[in-house]
């Protein structure tokens, strides 16, 4: 199935576009994934997936398969694979960023999609709607660490430039994410996003059911409504009979 998603981040296109390149510490603010290694454009982690009481970790890889500096586009291939479940995925997502102003840039993903096992049996629905709500996290914590590590850029070059003798810094180069100076629920994303790969933070995993939310409930009240249809049709018919 395919995507397509879009967000924005609070800086520039040349440190946005620098930034997302480097696949050890966007796997960070992606929602139950833990990065194990890293090899040029090759990364291999684990994804763990909640779904009520079961939990499935998948280990796969990915690797950015081509770049164009021009456009601002960048194509990444990943596969992985639960081994005690039998459940795979895989997808190719091609990022294009684009700047919408001197400090914001826009980001818009197109993902095509393949999944079997127990995830897939929620549906193309299920599954657009749980992949809106794990982007919406994952946006809000590239977010956060992108305009934490601008605040940072900022206050040092401020102090800097408060030196006798010394030059402000020049704004090109690439953010370094630094929690300290952020706030809100995307902190604890946005520390990982910090953390080296060789010593990645464990992340938790990503559930399914709470994510599907509203998608579920409706799901189950069209099942419960038409096992009381079948019940009430059933019971009349019975009494027509009789």
């Amino acid at each position: 199935m395919e995507l397509i998603h879009h967000f924005e981040v609070p800086v520039d296109l040349d440190n946005a576009w620098t930034y997302l390149l480097d696949l050890s510490r966007v796997a960070a603010c992606f929602p139950g994934a833990t990065l194990l290694s890293a090899d040029g454009s090759n990364y291999v982690g684990v994804v763990k997936v909640k779904l009520g009481p079961i939990q499935l970790l998948y280990k796969g890889s990915a690797q950015i398969v081509s770049v164009d500096e021009a456009s601002h586009t960048a194509t990444v291939k990943a596969s992985g694979a639960a081994a005690r479940s039998g459940s795979t995925a895989t997808m190719t997502v091609v990022a294009t960023a684009s700047a919408t102003g001197p400090d914001r840039t826009v980001v818009r993903l197109a993902t095509d999609l393949a999944i079997t096992g127990r995830p897939a049996q929620f549906g193309r629905g299920v599954i657009v709607e749980v992949g809106n709500k794990i982007l919406g996290q994952f946006a809000e914590c590239l977010s956060a660490t992108l305009a934490g590590a601008r605040a940072t850029a900022d206050a040092a070059d401020e102090a800097t430039a408060a030196i006798p003798g010394h030059a402000p810094a020049s704004d090109e180069g690439t953010p370094t994410a630094d929690p300290r100076g952020m706030a809100g629920p995307a902190v604890h994303c946005a520390e990982r996003a910090a953390t080296p790969a060789t010593a990645p933070a464990p992340a938790g995993p990503i559930d399914l059911l709470a994510s599907a939310g509203g998608a579920v409930t409706k799901r189950l009240l069209v099942l419960v409504a038409a096992i009381l249809g079948a019940l009430v049709l059933r019971r009349a018919l019975s009494h027509r009979r009789g």
